[in-house]
């Protein structure tokens, strides 16, 4: 379960990331 919330986070923050370009 940890793997994947660590996962959602890391997809979010690239969303994050590509959203702020």
């Amino acid at each position: 379960m940890l793997k994947e919330l660590n996962f959602v986070m890391n997809y979010v923050f690239t969303l994050e990331t590509w959203y702020s370009f």
